[in-house]
């Protein structure tokens, strides 16, 4: 807000950008909507800025084609990633992922906790799954340290590594009793790569699925399903191979 306030007062050009997903709500000051935002005279990087050319959109395509892949084998290990509680939607903390697997750890041999490079919710993340009586796990700190990717299943509930690892072809889940999963939430409004209707194809799943804390594995996922990323997992990835590019454009021609 300083920062803001100060360009303006100086009557500078000012520019600001996404930096990872976010889920509408969970930084207001990102968004549109935002008073301030419209106080303000200033430019925002957006999914939709950054198909301002023609080769973003060729680019986009063929992300779309290479990452699609036939599900052969069923996950075998599973690995959560440390992330904050979530709030529902009746004011209440919730872990959503730990809840998830509570129902579903029969279906894993091994059990993976990927802590974040800052460790930031790391002792709170370890104290709550305690709570739900997950002792027997690996606390790894890099992807590598999992015996083989192939045969792994992540879950998480709003982390943007959820659509890097969809976009490296590891199955992910993304897990919430939201209304709205926080994928289908963005706090902008994604680009329309992906128009597969799963519901007309159903041996299509999307590349993080998404699911409630209820769900039963055997219900998300079977053996030959065409696994295809989501349009978060496209727009994310897109956003930040072409960001500084069009940022760099902008500081340089103004508007």
């Amino acid at each position: 807000c300083p920062i803001l306030l100060a360009g303006h007062l100086k009557k500078s050009y000012l520019i600001g950008s996404l930096h990872n997903f976010t889920e509408k709500g969970t930084l207001p000051w990102l968004e549109d909507k935002w008073p301030l935002s419209k106080l303000i005279n200033h430019e925002f990087i957006n999914y939709k800025k950054i198909f301002y050319e023609r080769k973003v959109f060729f680019s986009a395509n063929q992300f779309l084609k290479e990452k699609k892949f036939v599900l052969k084998t069923l996950p075998k290990d599973i690995l959560l990633l440390e992330e904050n509680f979530s709030i529902d939607n009746f004011g209440k903390k919730r872990y959503f992922s730990l809840e998830w697997l509570n129902i579903n750890r029969d279906h894993f041999r091994d059990v993976y906790i990927k802590q974040r490079p800052d460790r930031a919710f790391t002792k709170s993340f370890l104290e709550e799954c305690k709570n739900n009586n997950l002792q027997d796990f690996l606390l790894v700190s890099d992807l590598n340290e999992v015996k083989d990717t192939k045969e792994l299943l992540v879950i998480g509930t709003y982390s943007s590594y959820l659509l890097e690892l969809a976009a490296k072809k590891i199955l992910c889940i993304s897990i919430s009793d939201k209304i709205k999963n926080p994928f289908d939430n963005p706090a902008h409004e994604l680009v329309e790569i992906n128009k597969i209707n799963s519901l007309s194809k159903k041996d299509i799943v999307f590349n993080p699925l998404t699911a409630k804390t209820s769900s039963c594995l055997s219900d998300l996922i079977n053996i030959n399903n065409q696994i295809v990323v989501s349009n978060a997992c496209i727009n994310h990835i897109i956003f930040k191979k072409y960001v500084v590019e069009l940022l760099s454009k902008k500081m340089i021609n103004g508007k």
